[in-house]
């Protein structure tokens, strides 16, 4: 017998007006997070759920407090239809006093800022991967391949394309427990692999159950932002994890980027400051997307020298970063039927192909990811998604 399914539409807090763009999540108290669906332009959400249970219905809005709805327990096979008119209490994080707060793993205590904040971005990342889901929208991105120069300040080459395509879903990353598994950045004889998280990981709770969440106050080319900073929750040998800083808006609760850092590399690596970045944008639809990602990877080779004279000479091998290469794109254009709900100033400097697979970027089960090795980079065949 089928799973049971939750439907229904969530209006504003007049009762009468559609709301669109809501994220809608039933949570198992046993098992957490059942399902999660973002409404329609009538207000519309449907949950399919895995198995009869009593489930907890939230709706969550940027830049308000959650809508709780009564416990619903649902029998095997069972259809039930259920509205939700939001609560119209909104958070405010213009006055907010960061004070390096820090919380790990599940954190329960909704006073604390640093959990208020990660409701937020958590509300706007479950919107972009369920808006990359189940869009009907087209977009249109540029990507490209870029190599600096050692220091990463002049750039050597670079080369871009355009495609269109039918997703919002520009990359797409291992399944969250992969990447729990076996980390961010691998190694073997071909080089070294470096992965990037996507919204679907950042959501999960295997890394909510590894990192350790900061309050972290604005930074200097953005005053009115605040940041939830992340940091593994622990070493662990041989996996090589992430830290950085998810940015909101302070007036808007807003999500507004992500930015990051590989851990535990070498020195040399670490000092060329291997990471990542992710800016997102919220459509007029309450949908959200990536509108610019990129990852920078030091390309590396390895020095071989002679110390010393006749018996005393020994050789001695050093990793030496030779270069810096950036994988990212930008997003030019979103629309619907038509019409444009977002465009960029990034110009296209090529026609836009149609992308495989009517998708932005394939989206196999392998990780989103770059291979850079003995002073050359290997970029993604055809059968990779970009990495971000």
């Amino acid at each position: 017998m089928s799973g049971p399914e939750l439907r229904g539409r969530v209006f504003f807090a007049d009762s009468v007006t559609s709301a669109s763009g809501i994220v809608v999540v039933a949570s198992d108290p046993a098992r957490g997070v059942a399902a999660r669906a973002l409404t329609g332009e009538r207000g519309e959400y449907i949950l399919h759920l895995p198995r009869p249970a009593r489930y907890e219905v939230r709706a969550l809005r940027i830049g308000f407090r959650p809508t709780a709805v009564s416990p619903i327990t649902l029998a095997a096979g069972e259809s039930r239809t259920v509205d939700i008119v939001l609560r119209d209490e909104a958070v405010s994080l213009a006055s907010v006093t960061v004070r390096g707060q820090s919380v790990c793993q599940s954190a329960r205590d909704s006073g604390q800022l640093v959990v208020q904040l990660w409701e937020q971005a958590r509300t706007a990342l479950s919107a972009t991967s369920l808006g990359a889901a189940g869009s009907r929208m087209t977009a249109t991105v540029r990507v490209y391949d870029r190599t600096l120069d050692s220091l990463g300040t002049a750039v050597r080459r670079e080369s871009s394309n355009v495609l269109s395509g039918t997703t919002l879903r520009p990359f797409a990353s291992l399944s969250p427990d992969s990447l729990a598994r076996v980390g961010y950045v691998s190694e073997d004889s071909t080089g070294t692999e470096y992965r990037a998280p996507d919204a679907d990981v950042l959501l999960s709770e295997s890394f909510a159950a590894l990192h350790c969440l900061r309050s972290e106050p604005a930074p200097a080319d953005h005053p009115a932002w605040v940041g939830i900073g992340v940091r593994p929750a622990r070493d662990r040998r041989g996996i090589y994890d992430i830290e950085g800083t998810l940015w909101l808006d302070r007036a808007s609760s807003e999500l507004r980027a992500f930015e990051y850092l590989y851990t535990g590399l070498p020195r040399e690596l670490a000092r060329a400051k291997a990471g990542g970045r992710v800016e997102f944008q919220r459509l007029p639809t309450g949908h959200w997307i990536v509108n610019r990602w990129s990852i920078r990877m030091p390309e590396t080779l390895v020095r071989r020298t002679v110390t010393g004279v006749g018996t005393n000479q020994r050789v001695v091998n050093s990793t030496v970063v030779q270069a810096i290469h950036v994988r990212g794109g930008e997003t030019i254009d979103v629309r619907r039927d038509g019409v444009v709900l977002y465009h960029s100033d990034v110009a296209a400097t090529a026609p836009a192909q149609p992308a495989p697979a009517s998708t932005i970027a394939p989206s196999p089960s392998r990780a989103a990811a770059i291979r850079a090795h003995g002073g050359a980079h290997r970029g993604p065949d055809a059968q990779r998604a970009p990495a971000v």
